[in-house]
């Protein structure tokens, strides 16, 4: 499976409204979260292409879902897919809200909460083509 944390921020910048969220916010969630779920530096630090090859990397997982957390769209180690619908535009909204529940349906099936995000992220980035 080929991603990139990359693709990760930009769904975290996706689904958080501009005004709920400034740059120094989301740079203080990212350093927290990486300290957090004990993300290496050398892992931070990785450009788009090498990321790749980390993406099933545990601490990778975590931080994602700390994230979420955070962002409150992950309750109780669980996607929340109304809170994940928040910031998609009007025009958008019905295509993105059929991704984003069948993903969130796929994900919750996961037991740990690192999981939860990785399936979901993994299965966004499967199904964003798709439509």
């Amino acid at each position: 499976m080929k991603t990139s944390f990359a693709v990760l921020i930009t769904i975290v910048a996706l689904t958080t409204k501009s005004s709920q969220l400034d740059d120094a916010a989301l740079q203080k969630r990212i350093f927290e979260c990486a300290a957090e779920s004990k993300l290496p530096e050398g892992l931070q630090k990785l450009q788009k292409k090498q990321l790749t090859k980390e993406i099933d990397n545990p601490k990778l997982k975590c931080f994602n879902a700390c994230m979420m957390k955070k962002k409150g769209t992950m309750i109780n180690g669980k996607v929340d897919p109304e809170m994940q619908l928040v910031a998609v535009q009007p025009d958008s909204y019905d295509v993105i809200k059929e991704v984003v529940n069948t993903c969130s349906d796929l994900a919750n099936q996961q037991i740990d909460e690192c999981e939860v995000s990785y399936s979901y992220v993994k299965c966004l980035i499967q199904n964003a083509g798709a439509y």
